[in-house]
């Protein structure tokens, strides 16, 4: 298992290349991990399905509701 340490913490950096990180200092502790195409929905402000990876690895998805009518 040690072996396998520095092969997967190369990959974990290739991975992350692949991924927008995001960190509001002012109001949040941990960063996220978030795939281009996820940014692009939340900047063009639609409804979606939001998922991500906290800087600490854990996986999370949200739903996010935009427009004037509640649901």
């Amino acid at each position: 298992m040690d072996s396998l340490l520095p092969i997967k913490e190369n990959e974990i950096v290739e991975l992350r290349k692949k991924f927008i990180f995001q960190k509001d200092a002012q109001y949040e502790v941990q960063g996220k991990y978030l795939s281009p195409q996820q940014v692009e929905l939340i900047e063009r402000q639609v409804s979606c399905l939001k998922s991500g990876v906290s800087e600490d690895g854990l996986l999370y998805l949200a739903s996010r509701h935009c427009g004037s009518s509640s649901l």
